[in-house]
């Protein structure tokens, strides 16, 4: 049913390839030759592809019948190649010599018979004791230690036959043994290609059928198999098989039962012969294998009658059992090597057969615990060695002789030779139907060539002055022209003298440059013309860069047409910019009809006329030289447009800051104030001058506009890195400042690449402009010193010698004559070569300090360095960086030219890694305090306590001051504590740390001192309405040794008190007014500081409410206030000392920029 689905499908298939290409051509208007060319040309395609694949088919099985031996084979491997070739040549020379020859071909007079199975099968002994006559004394055999080595030739009187190595059919050693095994088929192929082969014989030991498990033995099969379809492959038919079972004494009772029957049978086949090519494989086992066994147990009844009721040898009745139990390994391997399968045509097994021809080894039994009731010799004993030969002599002798010619071509060659035929045949068919049908085809192309092009050309609408609808129009006629230009350009046959699509497409040509020059472009070329009339001082830069460049542009691809350019090279010249022209007032912008408009322009200029285009160029050229020699316009149009092309960015911070953060106001390089802008500028001068009849109109613009844009040129650079600092601050968060930081220790930083780019963009000053500006002589004096530093560096290390390249080297050797003598062994400067080794320490102080700042820790310990090294002496990174920049600004200072701009941009990194490393630094002292400060007075919260704790002896503030902050802070008798100041940077410590160690410094001297304070009481007041009048007051000082007292009785009383902050203890202050009695008391180590600072004016007044308890009986009374008076002296110092208590530590005492 399949085979029947698939040839109706390809014969729908062929049937619409004939028949629908002819129908399409008419429906489109062609020729139905035109068609049938197409169907014929399409199938004669596909028959030639068929073909070919065929022989390549073919080709490549030749190549594998060839051999495919690898050309890289081992010494080995050859060896044993040239072994196998020259067994064959000398078995074929033998067979050549004898009395073969008289009865024809010695090579095909008998058949040839191949022998293949597992190594051990027993195939060699099989052929030596089958008893077949040989008239040839000793037969050429070419056989291993152990088994056959290659192959072993047996010239018998019926056959030949060819015993093959036990390798060659399992392939052992992969790689060896497939080369050999394709080596002996090239032999076989080369000494007898008529008839290869005749039959094969497959061997397959009892034993393995026996013992071997059902895998080994499927594996086994599936081997074999391989090996066959190879050989029919190689011979290209499918041959007679025959599956030989070897060792079949090794089935317990075979022997015996064989002694049993007539001599005369040993001779004879055992087994079965298969009449039906067809059959399959398994079935025909099944049904042969049957018939055997079913033999067997007839022959049974009979050894049965001659062994007699007594025998000892009853065992051997057992046999056609024990026979059986190889019926279902033998079913597997014979599975595996001839059943079907959808990849491999199934081989003939021609029949089944079984033989011994040795008999030795211990036989295996299928029912070992039933022998020693059977039979008196102990199970498993091996049996007598002898060479009698079971059932092989006739099917040597008589069953293969008689298949010689039942062999039948495989199916693979039979399609193959068939399909071949059909194939030619066709093809020459169809290549004589083709070539008569592409001679009307040829007629039929330009007919319908012309009536398409009538067609479409009839559909174009006229010019309507709308700019979209005439860009549209215009552009389908000229894809119409191209159509029909590349048709006839595109075209195989000649055209027998019928030009009508050669003139169709002049005609269109003619008719497209009228329509595009004539309609289109006159009208946008006059509203041009009568703005360049009006042109005045007023009028925009912008609209200037618009107008002239058209004119340019077009002038000069009209003069390069004029002079015989080729489209392409018309492509690669400036195109115009149509936006001015088409849209002068910038309110539209449509990319795509821009692109359509040049690319038609192009196009008019490759089709047109030479009178057309010069009627164009002279009326382009009138108004170019009208407009350029107004004497109120510039040429500064076109730096305005060089910045408006968009192809060269402009030059920004973000090219040499990493920063993420824009700045307000940021400025910027144009992009004509760089070298490509520059090389876009004199492009278009040059190209202006092309354009202009007389180029020396224009000869005075000319130079008053270079000077003029080498001052902005210059002017734009300067401002830029005036700037360029403040670059700085688009560096935000920590991944760029890291990424900062490092950049800023490599020759990569943002500071030279500057210096860098102004000495390559700057470097035409020194050789094309008279007086350059005085400010970028050092930019490229720094520049040389800083190549040839590259340079000397890199020849230390050993490295090649390198060139300055490019510009570097021009700008070195030009400062020869300002830079002072040469050093004659290097041809270098002096100066240069100083200043290379200054820049060189320079680099290598940033360097170090970028290393070092990348740390909290590192950055501190920097910075510790270089605060307390000595100033001419030290070698830390910043006094490297130090040394070395000075060490060069005084190797450059030798022409007093203004430097300030090129000072800033040389310290900048050091300025920038400075800064940084003393802020870094600041953040590690802020850790330092929080954590040996700070922590120190958690939970502590009385003043002089904390003073202790931090001031005292071993205090954690004296330990911070005279530890890690000491290289930091310095201290003067009337100034106090500050902080240092190195490279013009100092640690950003806050005006609070300065304070509080002041005062907590002066707190702690203070402690040990006892101070004198004498006290004068004076009489009590009370406000005039209160009924009651104070009539004593007490003040009492505790200390840890005495109480002291003064009491006031309202007259003067004088006292004088001893205290000290270390022993001070309480203060009661006690009036007595009326019956009532007021206290008031001061407590803590500084009550009597207290109550002196109450009473610092001479009295202090009690109110109400400092008498809680009292308050009723007090306003009942008419008590408002108490004034109590005394006049202290001596009080200054405690006071002073309680002022400068220090308290609390402040939290913060860096104040780091983020």
């Amino acid at each position: 049913m399949r085979t029947f689905l698939k040839a109706v499908l390809i014969l729908c298939l062929l049937t619409t390839l004939i028949l629908v290409p002819p129908v399409v051509a008419i429906l489109l208007g062609y020729s139905v030759w035109t068609g049938a060319a197409v169907s014929a040309g399409a199938l004669g395609l596909i028959l030639v592809f068929f073909l070919v694949r065929f022989i390549w088919s073919r080709y490549r099985e030749r190549k594998f019948v060839n051999g495919l031996v690898a050309e890289d084979a081992s010494a080995e491997d050859k060896a044993i190649a040239s072994e196998q070739r020259k067994q064959w040549k000398m078995s074929v020379a033998e067979l050549k010599k004898s009395h073969l020859r008289v009865k024809g071909d010695p090579l095909y007079v008998l058949p040839w018979y191949m022998v293949m199975g597992e190594t051990g099968t027993g195939k060699s002994t099989a052929i030596e004791n089958s008893g077949l006559i040989t008239n040839l004394a000793q037969p050429p055999r070419a056989s291993g230690v152990s088994g056959t080595r290659n192959c072993e030739w047996w010239f018998f009187n019926e056959a030949i036959v060819l015993d093959t190595a036990g390798r060659y059919a399992t392939h052992q050693d992969e790689p060896q043994d497939k080369r050999e095994w394709h080596s002996f088929l090239k032999q076989l192929a080369k000494y007898r290609k008529k008839e290869p082969l005749n039959g094969l014989v497959v061997t397959v030991s009892a034993k393995t059928l026996l013992t071997g498990t059902r895998e080994e033995v499927d594996l086994e099969g599936r081997k074999i198999r391989d090996r066959i379809d190879e050989l029919m492959k190689v011979i290209g038919a499918r041959f007679p098989i025959y599956l030989l079972v070897t060792k079949c004494d090794l089935i317990q009772g075979m022997t015996e039962f064989c002694e049993q029957l007539p001599d005369a049978v040993y001779e004879q086949v055992f087994g079965s012969i298969n009449g039906d090519m067809q059959c399959d494989a398994s079935f025909y086992l099944s049904s042969s294998f049957s018939q055997v066994t079913e033999k067997l147990r007839n022959y049974r009844l009979q050894v049965a009658r001659s062994l007699g009721p007594d025998s000892t040898r009853t065992r051997i009745l057992f046999f056609p059992e024990e026979f059986q139990g190889i019926e279902s390994r033998l079913k597997v391997f014979a599975e595996a090597a001839f059943s079907s399968n959808v990849y491999q045509e199934a081989p003939f097994l021609r029949g089944l057969f079984f033989s011994s021809a040795r008999q030795s080894g211990r036989p295996f039994s299928q029912f070992p615990e039933a022998a020693p009731m059977l039979e008196k010799r102990a199970s498993g004993q091996e049996q007598d060695a002898t060479d009698t030969s079971y059932f092989l002599h006739d099917l040597f002798s008589k069953i293969l002789p008689v298949d010689r010619n039942i062999h039948v071509p495989t199916r693979r060659l039979m399609e193959g030779k068939r399909r071949m035929k059909v194939m030619a045949f066709s093809c020459l068919a169809l290549a004589s139907l083709t070539l008569g049908v592409l001679l009307s085809y040829s007629f039929s192309l330009n007919l319908s060539m012309v009536r398409d092009a009538q067609r479409e050309y009839a559909m174009v609408p006229s010019l309507r002055g709308e700019l979209s609808e005439d860009v549209d129009t215009l552009e389908r006629l000229r894809l119409l022209i191209r159509s029909v230009e590349e048709k006839n350009e595109s075209r195989l046959l000649p055209d027998f003298g019928l030009d009508h699509c050669s003139a169709l497409e002049r005609d269109l040509k003619v008719r497209y440059c009228d329509r595009f020059q004539g309609v289109f472009l006159a009208f946008y070329d006059t509203k041009m013309g009568d703005a360049v009339v009006n042109f005045s001082p007023e009028t925009s830069k912008e609209e200037l860069a618009g107008v002239f460049p058209h004119y340019i542009r077009r002038i000069n691809l009209i003069a390069a047409r004029s002079g015989g350019a080729e489209p392409a090279a018309l492509s690669a010249l400036p195109q115009p910019d149509f936006r001015s022209l088409l849209i002068p007032e910038g309110s539209w912008d449509n990319p795509s009809v821009l692109d359509a408009v040049s690319a038609q322009y192009l196009d008019y200029l490759t089709w047109a006329s030479p009178k057309m285009l010069a009627g164009e160029k002279e009326m382009l050229a009138s108004w170019l030289s009208y407009g350029v020699k107004n004497e109120d316009l510039s040429l500064a149009w076109v730096v305005t447009w060089c910045n408006g092309l968009g192809g060269i960015p402009p030059l920004t911070l973000a090219e040499f800051w990493e920063g993420s953060r824009r700045l307000a106001n940021e400025p910027f390089v144009g992009p004509a104030f760089t070298l490509k802008g520059r090389e876009q500028v004199f492009g278009m001068l040059t190209e202006l001058e092309q354009a202009l009849d007389i180029p020396l109109e224009i000869a005075q613009k000319k130079t008053t506009f270079l000077a003029w844009y080498h001052e902005v040129y210059a002017q734009s650079w300067h401002s830029f890195a005036t700037f360029f600092p403040k670059g700085q601050e688009t560096v935000t968060g920590k991944e760029e400042s890291i990424s900062t930081l490092v950049r800023m220790g490599t020759q990569d930083n943002p500071y030279f690449s500057l210096l860098s780019e102004m000495a390559l963009e700057l470097s035409f000053f020194q050789s094309e402009v008279e007086e350059p500006p005085l400010w970028m002589e050092p930019v490229f004096e720094f520049e040389a010193i800083r190549q040839h530093a590259l340079v000397s560096t890199q020849n230390k290390k050993g490295g090649p010698n390198v060139r300055v390249p490019g510009k570097g080297a021009r700008l070195l050797y030009r400062i020869k004559k300002v830079a002072g003598p040469v050093n004659k062994d290097a041809q270098v400067p002096e100066a240069v070569v100083a200043g290379a080794e200054a820049f060189n320490r320079y680099a290598e102080g940033l360097s170090g300090m970028s290393t070092a700042a990348l740390s909290p820790a590192g950055a501190f310990a920097l910075a510790g360095t270089a605060f307390t090294e000595d100033p001419v002496t030290g070698g830390s990174p910043v006094r490297t960086a130090i040394h070395g920049e000075d060490s060069l600004k005084i190797v450059m200072e030798t022409h007093r030219t203004p430097r300030a701009l090129f000072r800033t941009l040389l310290s900048g990194p050091f300025d920038y890694l400075w800064a940084d490393t003393c802020n870094t630094a600041g953040r590690y002292l802020q850790d330092v305090w929080d954590e040996t400060v700070l922590s120190e007075i958690q939970g502590v919260y009385n003043k002089k306590n904390i003073s202790g704790l931090l001031f005292g002896k071993g205090g954690a503030v004296k330990r911070f001051v005279a530890g890690p902050a000491k290289p930091f802070i310095g201290k003067k008798s009337k100034k106090g504590y500050y902080a240092k100041e190195v490279a013009g940077q100092s640690i950003p410590f806050t005006d609070s740390l300065f304070t509080y160690v002041t005062r907590g410094t002066y707190s702690v001297k203070s402690d040990k001192a006892v101070f004198k304070v004498t006290i004068e009481g004076l009489p009590t007041d009370i406000n005039p309405e209160a009924t009651i009048q104070p009539h004593i007051t007490t003040l009492e000082l505790e200390s840890v040794e005495k109480t002291q007292v003064l009491t006031n009785r309202n007259y003067r009383v004088q006292e004088t008190f001893d205290w000290s902050s270390k022993d001070g203890g309480e203060v009661t202050l006690t009036i007595g007014v009326g019956d009532l009695v007021l206290e008031k008391k001061y407590t803590g180590s500084w009550a009597f500081a207290k109550f002196i600072k109450d009473f610092s004016n001479g009295r202090h007044e009690f109110r109400v409410r400092d008498f809680p308890e009292a308050s009723g009986s007090l306003k009942r009374k008419g008590v408002r206030y108490i004034r109590v008076k005394y006049k202290m002296t001596g009080t200054k110092p405690i006071l002073r000392m309680m002022n400068n208590v220090a308290g609390k530590p402040p939290e913060v005492i860096v104040a780091w920029l983020d």
